[in-house]
């Protein structure tokens, strides 16, 4: 997310009269307590410099996550 967030962020703060639609909306399968992941959506309003619809997944390296229960922990 971070890669957006700073694309996000440095087009913002180029100028006052920069302006971007965005939305981040987490991604449940059924009953679950942890997202599997984020969609993403970004576009700049008047001009094309900022533009994204992307999927980013909830993995973390080395961990194990139960979607399901919302717990995680270290992979064995």
């Amino acid at each position: 997310m971070t890669k957006y967030e700073n694309k996000v962020a440095s087009y913002l703060k180029a100028s006052p009269k920069h302006y971007v639609r965005y939305q981040v909306k987490p991604v449940f399968k059924k009953h679950e307590l942890l997202a599997r992941g984020v969609k993403m959506q970004g576009q700049s309003v008047g001009s094309k410099k900022i533009k994204f619809n992307v999927y980013l997944p909830n993995t973390q390296s080395g961990m194990k996550l139960n979607y399901a229960t919302g717990r995680s922990q270290v992979a064995k």
